[in-house]
């Protein structure tokens, strides 16, 4: 036989290649208003020609190379348009038909090789296949069926009803069927289509000889619900963080989540700042619903409540609209909890973990150790003795003999408190966290019901070790050290969550939802403080012992409703009820000072010493209706217009009560003084036989303004428009209405009640643009009017003691409303469905902003707080947002994404004429100079293995702005480097790996460039896994 010549060799390849190409294929959809079109002539390359079905679709072999598309209807072009192809390529491309004239139809077009693997897939453009599968034999639908895409992740059961559904990256696919009872099914070439929802019916036999596929075909567009998506869609400004970034980060709460958005620090691990702009400018909801707080001195809710397992989504809107609260100056942080999911599911998750500082170490703790402190409860252990709560009116009457107080009853309330002054020492044991979590859904009739439910337990340590804490005076125009102290302390804590959401869906057209929401969080530490202070010099050693249970509650019922005969009405409404407790009973401080007589002597210190009780309750209530209602939808102007009010119901009630101990007698070497050094024993010194009318006497140290009540009444409406302007333009339009009328009742030094408060009406206007330059860039700007109110206990013309930080606050009955113009602009690149590229710039201009300012007192810069209006205010910055992926290899089974993100942001704010300060300008208190996050992932899909590493930093803010010769407290920029590690085994079974704060970096704030509060928190590790069943 002869063998074939060259040009043999390159005619049979020729015509190899050809019939590949030919076996290519062109599926083209054609929608109006996410609904299939039909009956529209679809011309390809001037030759073949075909008529979409009923799904919409029209179906053409392809050959690589340039194509023309014409679609026609009733003798008139629709539209027409070209694009390419390569050999061997399919080509998926779907077509939105605009509703209105003159707008330009949408396309868009997805090519790849029909022969490219999974891997190849990942990152793409994603269709979603949904389906039934039902018995051959009998026609009944199978539950329990599972359909997966064999070597993925890619999985579903079928419900009750036989359903099931799929999202996947478009391409040709194997889809592989097994059932208990029907045995195993493959079917083959089984196509997903970009941005199309695809409806298929399969059948499994009792015979195992498989089955057919009946149907599938299209019902409809499909817009893939990712964060990237959601933000590109949004009417302003918005940043999402979504499901999928909360599990890889490995946040653990809101608060931790919330920092990794552009533009955005957490103070304290608890508060949001945006923008440069702490909690006075910010708002949080949850499901759309205002939240109360735990603070006693503001009203800013502290994310950390709010565990990562139970949210779907956190979202930063950055530019304000008429639905959103009118206080949203720098942002609204958004938390989204979890709804009920399509499919059955059950996880279980556990770790165990430490800390390189503490866990394994015999540490201080605190020695009032309750049964039930391993689940966060007090037992009563630290509760005032109800002799003392009933006879002094928790801390509201004097225990003297000038109230009418016998010394008998004086003495033995004084011996009434439990001996737990001296510091014991314990192991720190590894953290561990345990969490459950599932859900389910069902059919009846044309209704679908379902439920979730999520418990969580989580136990462990947090340390501040190598602290140091100073305090600094001026003296002859410099800056002297008043005190010089280090400290540690351990802290041992306990989160116990739940919630479970019940929701029906009836029909088509009606939503109902409950929510209900537990979230505790309680915090026990020790601290032992050593140092020199105070003008005499004198070396003192401190004992500090701390409880505080933390609590928030929420139950809310949401409907959503759309009237289709009423020209789609759409309406929403949700009533939520919340409630914030803080329960902080006896907080111990216990002095012990040098003698100087004595070398080696510590004195017990009786105005050192203090024993404190504090408890709060904070309520809201929260009703809001919105209608959303579509008009001129076939103009070149359609609009939904939106409406809506909303009323809140705030009050919250907080009581504090100190005691401590009056020496009235001779000082006993058995008693007041103690040659135990370094670990003198305060409960000898304060034993029974040492409280009496000779010795120690109880005294009430708590102020009349310790205790207030506190009132929120804001009556809010809005109206707003919003239009797209032809196909490139689009614009959201309105105001809002806000009456808001605060009320703070306390006390002052002569136990004369002291009101304060304001009652005001604004009216807050909004206006956003989007400009869509093309179908992945689009460029954004807003303006709008917020305002700044403020906090419960600002305004209240009295002193108290703020039991959270420590220090004297004075409240300003002159303090104004702060208000805001501000100014959004963002160019926005969508360069896939999962990369991104943002850059933005802002500025505000804030009249009268409200600061936090120390003020001196005595000299020393201990100091006092109070709050004061600056005289103005402008904040300014750009963002930069940027996510991107790459793949290490061709066959896509390696891949990298970075997503780096950042903000440079400058304020000055204008004094009042006649300031203390040395200038009238500086910077406004709490705002950073910068943030910074990076975020960069090496996924090997064949393994199953992910790495994530974390950076954060954020430039240096003004904790308190400083009044007279003090200068400012500065908090001092953190590198803060978080790594995780995921291993997945099956799809059901996944490992994964924790460590924060990589480089134990230091926590420093310094005060006229002195350190002035500082510590260590230590490297944080955790292993853990989840399995899903």
């Amino acid at each position: 036989m002869r063998k074939p010549t060259p040009g043999l060799w390159s005619l049979l390849a020729l015509m190899l290649l050809s019939q590949s190409a030919a076996a290519s294929e062109l599926l083209l959809y054609v929608f109006q208003n996410t609904s299939p079109v039909a009956d529209v002539q679809v011309r390809l390359d001037g030759e073949a020609t075909k008529t979409t079905g009923a799904d919409g679709s029209a179906t053409f072999e392809l050959v690589q190379g340039q194509h023309r598309v014409v679609l026609e209807q009733g003798g008139s072009t629709l539209h027409q348009f070209r694009f390419s192809s390569g050999a061997g390529q399919n080509a998926d491309v779907s077509v939105t038909l605009p509703t209105d004239d003159g707008e330009t139809p949408q396309v868009a077009v997805e090519t790849y090789n029909a022969r490219e693997n999974l891997s190849e897939r990942e990152g793409e453009a994603v269709g979603l296949l949904a389906g039934t599968v039902s018995s051959q034999e009998t026609g009944a639908v199978i539950s329990g069926a599972r359909v997966s895409v064999p070597g993925s992740d890619y999985a579903a059961t079928t419900n009750a009803q036989g359903r099931f559904q799929l999202e996947l990256p478009r391409g040709q696919y194997e889809l592989q069927m097994a059932h208990p009872e029907y045995g195993n099914r493959t079917i083959d070439s089984v196509r997903v289509v970009a941005n199309v929802t695809r409806e298929a019916r399969y059948t499994m036999s009792l015979s195992g000889d498989g089955g057919a596929v009946e149907e599938v075909v299209a019902t409809g567009s499909y817009i893939p619900d990712t964060a990237s998506e959601q933000q590109r869609s949004a009417e302003s400004v918005l940043d999402v963080i979504g499901t999928e970034q909360l599990a890889r980060f490995g946040d653990s709460n809101a608060a931790e989540a919330v920092k990794r958005s552009v533009g955005v620090n957490v103070s304290d691990g608890k508060f949001v700042f945006v923008r440069g702009l702490g909690g006075r400018y910010n708002t949080t909801t949850l499901n759309g619903a205002s939240l109360p707080s735990t603070d006693p001195s503001r009203r800013t809710t502290p994310l950390d409540l709010f565990p990562a397992g139970v949210l779907d989504q956190v979202e930063v809107r950055k530019a304000f609209t008429p639905d959103m609260p009118g206080d949203s100056s720098a942002g609204n942080v958004q938390l989204q909890t979890r709804s009920f999911p399509d499919e059955p599911f059950f996880k279980i998750s556990g770790s165990l973990g430490g800390n390189t500082r503490i866990t394994g170490d015999d540490v201080i703790t605190d020695p009032a150790d309750g049964d039930f402190d391993a689940f966060g409860f007090d037992d009563g252990t630290r509760e005032l003795p109800a002799l003392v709560d009933g006879a002094t009116a928790f801390g509201r009457v004097d225990p003297s003999a000038t109230n009418g107080f016998p010394p008998a009853l004086v003495e033995l309330m004084g011996q009434l408190f439990e001996p737990t002054l001296a510091p014991e020492t314990s192991t720190a044991y590894p953290d561990g966290k345990f969490g459950l979590s599932g859900g389910t859904s069902f059919e009846r009739g044309e209704n679908l019901y379902g439920i979730y439910a999520a418990a969580t337990y989580k136990s462990g340590w947090d340390v501040k070790d190598e602290g140091e804490q100073n305090t600094y005076k001026f003296v002859g125009g410099s800056l002297n050290q008043n005190d010089d102290f280090t400290f540690f302390e351990a802290e041992r804590n306990v989160e116990i969550g739940g919630m479970v959401t019940l929701g029906a869906e009836l029909g088509l057209d009606h939503t109902l939802e409950a929510t209900t929401l537990v979230s505790r969080k309680t915090e026990n530490s020790a601290r032992v403080e050593e140092g020199v202070g105070g003008e005499n010099g004198l070396e003192i050693k401190e004992y500090t012992f701390d409880y505080e249970e933390r609590q928030f509650f929420s139950q809310q019922f949401a409907g959503e409703h759309y009237f289709p005969s009423a020209r789609n009405l759409k309406a929403e409404w949700q009533y939520t009820y919340s409630q914030a407790d803080r329960y902080a009973p006896d907080r111990r401080t216990v002095r012990f000072d040098d003698d100087k007589s004595t070398s080696d002597a510590l004195v017990f210190n009786d105005s050192g010493f203090e024993r404190r009780y504090a408890d709060l309750t904070d309520e809201n209530n929260d009703l809001s209706a919105d209608l959303t209602l579509p008009v001129a939808q076939d103009s070149m102007m359609p609009t939904d217009l939106k409406g809506g009010v909303q009323i809140i119901r705030r009050d919250r009630d907080s009581e504090t009560a100190r005691f401590s101990y009056d020496y009235l007698g001779s000082i006993s070497d058995e008693g007041a003084v103690i040659n135990q050094d370094p670990t003198p024993n305060a409960n000898e010194v304060l034993s029974p036989g040492n409280i009496g009318p000779d010795a120690f006497t109880l005294r009430n140290n708590t102020a009349p303004s310790d205790r207030y009540d506190a009132s929120l009444d804001l009556n809010a409406g809005y109206l707003m428009a919003d239009s797209d302007i032809g196909a490139d333009f689009r614009v959201v339009a309105g105001a809002r209405v806000e009456q808001a009328e605060q009320t703070v009742n306390t006390f002052d030094n002569s136990e004369d009640p002291v009101e304060g408060g304001f009652d005001q009406t604004d009216v807050l206007p909004s206006l956003n643009g989007t400009w869509y330059m093309n179908p992945d860039m689009q460029i954004r700007a807003g303006y709008s009017q917020t305002v700044s109110r403020p906090d419960f206990k600002e305004t209240a013309n009295a002193t108290f003691f703020d039991p959270v930080f420590g220090f004297t606050v004075r409240g300003n009955p002159d303090l104004e409303i702060a208000e805001i113009d501000n100014f959004d602009l963002r160019w926005e690149y969508y360069l896939s469905s999962t990369e991104t590229l943002t850059v933005g710039a802002f500025y505000k201009d804030i009249t009268a902003p409200i600061e936090r300012v120390l003020i001196p007192s005595g000299g020393s810069g201990g100091g006092v707080r109070s709050y004061d209006n600056a005289e103005s205010g402008e904040i300014q910055g750009i963002e930069v947002d940027v996510r991107k992926e790459f793949a290490l290899d061709d066959s896509f089974s390696q891949t990298v994404f970075v997503q780096v993100n950042g903000a440079l942001i400058d304020s000055e704010v204008t004094l009042p004429e006649g300031t203390s300060e040395s200038s009238r300008t500086r910077k406004l208190q709490g705002q950073a100079d910068y943030t910074f996050n990076l975020a960069t992932g090496y996924d090997h899909l064949d393994s199953g293995q992910k790495v994530t590493l974390l950076f954060n930093r954020n430039g240096e803010s003004i904790e308190d702005a400083g009044r007279g010769a003090l200068p400012k407290v500065i908090e001092e920029p953190m590198n803060q480097v978080d790594l995780t590690y995921e291993k997945t085994f099956t799809a059901d079974l996944v490992m994964n790996l924790k460590v924060e704060n990589l480089l134990d970096a230091e926590k420093e704030f310094t005060q006229g460039g002195e350190t002035y509060f500082s510590y260590y928190p230590g490297v944080s590790v955790s292993v853990g896994a989840d399995w899903t069943f």
